[in-house]
């Protein structure tokens, strides 16, 4: 079940690819720089955002609470991204007391190598 991972997450990306042309028949890069396909990025969440909340009027949910605002904090990448950030730095977290112990042992180990070392 997808709410159980906090999604599911509704995103559009267009398709094509940032960088320059060589050929210009190559329609597969479509933006010369990476501020073109951000606002295209935005352009996209735009139009999902206008699209389910048509739909939604449509299906007389819009006035829901949890219509429109429960689908539309799901829409878009920047909500996916900062889902994902905090997912990580969560798993940081509880993971951190388990690499600390380890990471004590590998720069003992590595000391006690050197010293070895420089005795030779």
């Amino acid at each position: 079940a997808p709410h159980k991972l906090g999604g599911p997450f509704f995103t559009s990306v267009p398709s094509g690819r940032v960088g320059r042309k060589d050929d210009p028949e190559d329609m597969d890069f479509m933006y010369d720089n990476d501020e073109q396909f951000v606002n295209a990025l935005t352009q996209a969440e735009s139009g999902d955002r206008a699209q389910i909340n048509q739909r939604l009027k449509r299906l007389g949910k819009a006035s829901e609470a949890t219509g429109l605002n429960g689908v539309l904090s799901r829409v878009g990448l920047a909500k996916l991204r900062s889902f994902l950030e905090k997912r990580v730095d969560e798993c940081y977290r509880r993971n951190v007391q388990k690499i600390i112990p380890m990471l004590q042992a590998e720069c003992a180990n590595t000391e006690k190598r050197l010293k070895a070392c420089e005795r030779v």
